[in-house]
């Protein structure tokens, strides 16, 4: 039997009425390729190309994760560079740290703390990287930075309302030309949900 290779990611999935929000932070810019709402996602951890057969080891790595429901809010607009050139625009996720007792970058940890013994996900996904929640609103061509000052400054103030997370998703991202479809695997709710 011949296995294949899936792109994998753990994720979190938007309310409706936060992505229709999202959807709404564009400006015009010729070099941006503005992600369509339906894939708005924040991504827990990547775990890259892993052999289909590994699928339900993952799974049941992360249905051991007890963790209870949390919120977190949209707040403000970033960008990710390499050089001198941006490469994608996103809105960063708070996790609200002060209000509760479990947040998103406990999920974040627990989820790596329970993936890393299976040595199947890219080593440079499990550490050396800080860990910044966001959501990809547009991919970018490589041009200066300073063509994004109009979307930065439209929208740095932005703010959402809070959102209640009551479940994590196991995510195939499948890449195309149109960009990546992501399909859900498998869901794992929260303690309290």
């Amino acid at each position: 039997m011949v296995n294949y290779m899936v792109r994998l990611f753990v994720g979190l999935s938007l309310p409706e009425e936060i992505s229709r929000e999202l959807s709404e932070l564009k400006v015009k810019l010729s070099h941006a390729r503005w992600l369509d709402s339906s894939v708005y996602h924040i991504t827990l951890l990547f775990l890259g190309e892993c052999d289909e057969s590994e699928i339900e080891l993952i799974s049941d790595q992360l249905s051991l994760i007890e963790w209870v429901s949390f919120d977190c809010k949209v707040r403000g607009v970033g960008f990710f560079k390499q050089g001198r050139t941006a490469r994608s625009l996103w809105a960063k996720v708070e996790g609200l740290e002060k209000d509760q007792s479990f947040t998103i970058f406990d999920l974040h940890q627990d989820i790596k703390e329970h993936l890393s013994p299976l040595e199947i996900v890219e080593e440079s996904n499990l550490k050396g990287k800080r860990f910044i929640p966001h959501i990809t609103l547009a991919r970018l061509r490589p041009r200066s930075i300073e063509l994004i000052n109009p979307f930065m400054q439209s929208f740095s103030g932005y703010e959402s309302l809070r959102f209640n997370v009551l479940n994590f998703h196991l995510y195939h991202s499948k890449l195309s030309a149109d960009g990546a479809k992501y399909t859900k695997i498998k869901s794992f709710n929260a303690l309290d949900s």
